[in-house]
């Protein structure tokens, strides 16, 4: 047995504890393997390098190592024993390597067999996990032991970071071109859009595609929640939704999902006074919402790591469709040293990576300026300019994160209320075109509905 060998070398029991203390996991011989394996293989070399990364080894020398011989492979270089010495001498890092081009020939000739390197990268790459749980155990207990802070805000942090360790894992390092057949392949698919309810703005955006964030925005009572819950019971129409409601309760939502799919006035469900027609309607929104996997966060006040926490815990449940909040700047921020317009920020930039995290859109609906429309004179005399992304209330950057922002607006009649036409605003579109639709404002069913009347 050399000094490089161990008589143990595929993990068949727990590291030994050295002078009282537990080594952490690692296995010397799997390291040494893999190295080798990928000097002498170019096969093996391509295995191994889309399952670790040089941070997964334990011993400093074989992480140099492994990053000298990444540097070859990504130059198109030649890889091998004199090559990565070469590359080790000229960078200055031979010295980190005891015993230099010795030891990297010793590693080629130890190798069991070339053919075997990605099981011995797995091995490699468990004992890494393990060593990472340790240290993810050890910060857990050290926040429970400081009692510093929200406890429910710790939690949610230490979810997040326990998630990016098992992310690591299933990190792989490949060029562009190793997507190529997926890519031709998904050509011959429809696109992963969910449509939204509008006919006229799927024309536009396509609908809401997976990892997208969607800005919704209006100006107070401008009919952004009403969009936000038509949203929801698309989406659920495919699978699980979380609805973060931060100002209305589980029965309103109820009630005014019972209006707009039942088409049964508002006012009659508020003073529960229904026709004998609208009885009958009840039973069919009863039908068409039974069963519809949209689940409501009723908390007020809650974070972006509670809206994030709920959301994870819904797709639980099964792959879900889709996130909505209402509204973006009724989130807290449990930092008082950033400025609003700072936190607002991060909250949408936070929301944009639970939608790359779950894989789905989330919507975020927003609350637009007072001044995003002009008034000139009498009532009567109002104006309107089209809404701006500089119309986002608190914070320029929510638009900056968003893939997609509509803003609706109310078009005025001739005696300067509201009417019953409701234009929609696509200013931005990150892969596609911008522009405006005119839909139909049914305040009676609290719903926005198609009504064709072409681009203006």
């Amino acid at each position: 047995m050399t000094e490089y060998e161990d008589d143990d070398p595929w993990g068949s029991r727990p590291a030994a504890p050295v002078g009282g203390e537990r080594v952490a996991p690692h296995e010397p011989v799997a390291e040494q393997s893999v190295l080798g394996a990928a000097m002498l293989s170019k096969r093996a070399l391509a295995e191994v390098t889309g399952v670790l990364n040089g941070v997964d080894f334990y011993e400093p020398k074989h992480e140099t190592i492994f990053d000298a011989i990444l540097e070859l492979a990504g130059a198109g270089r030649a890889v091998d024993a004199i090559t990565v010495g070469d590359q080790l001498t000229s960078t200055g890092r031979i010295s980190e390597v005891p015993d230099g081009a010795v030891y990297l020939h010793t590693l080629t000739s130890i190798v069991p067999s070339a053919a075997n390197a990605l099981y011995y990268a797995e091995i490699v790459r468990d004992r890494a996990a393990q060593r990472r749980m340790i240290e993810f155990g050890e910060k857990v207990a050290t926040a429970g032991y400081k009692a510093e802070g929200d406890p429910a805000e710790q939690i949610e942090i230490l979810r997040t970071e326990m998630e990016g360790l098992l992310g690591e894992q299933g990190t792989s390092i490949a060029p562009i071109s190793h997507r190529w057949e997926a890519f031709t392949a998904a050509l011959d698919e429809a696109p992963e859009y969910v449509p939204t309810p509008w006919t006229e703005i799927n024309d536009m955006i396509g609908g809401f595609s997976p990892g997208g964030l969607y800005i919704v925005g209006a100006r107070p009572g401008g009919g952004k929640s009403n969009a936000g819950l038509q949203i929801a019971a698309a989406l659920a129409a495919s699978g699980p939704v979380a609805y973060s409601a931060l100002e209305m309760s589980t029965d309103q939502m109820l009630e005014r999902l019972v209006a707009q799919v039942g088409q049964i006035p508002l006012s009659s469900l508020k003073r529960h006074d229904l026709s004998a027609g609208e009885a009958a309607q009840l039973g069919l929104a009863h039908r068409r919402i039974d069963g519809l996997p949209l689940f409501i966060d009723e908390r007020s006040g809650v974070t972006v790591q509670q809206v994030k926490a709920y959301a994870r815990s819904v797709a639980r449940k099964g792959p879900i469709a889709g996130v909505v909040v209402d509204y973006l700047q009724l989130i807290s921020s449990h930092d008082s040293r950033m400025k609003v317009h700072e936190m607002v920020g991060e909250i949408a930039r936070q929301l944009k990576v639970l939608a790359g995290e779950l894989r789905c859109p989330v919507i975020a609906l927003a609350q637009l300026n007072r001044d995003s429309v002009q008034v000139k004179g009498p009532k009567a005399q109002q104006t309107q300019r089209p809404p701006t992304l500089a119309d986002l209330a608190k914070s320029d950057d929510i638009g900056m994160h968003a893939d997609v922002v509509l803003m609706l607006q109310r078009k005025l009649e001739s005696d300067g209320e509201p009417g019953d036409v409701l234009e929609m605003y696509v200013v931005k579109n990150r892969h596609g075109r911008s522009g405006r639709r005119s839909l139909r404002w049914e305040g009676k069913f609290a719903r926005i509905t198609s009504q064709p009347i072409g681009m203006f």
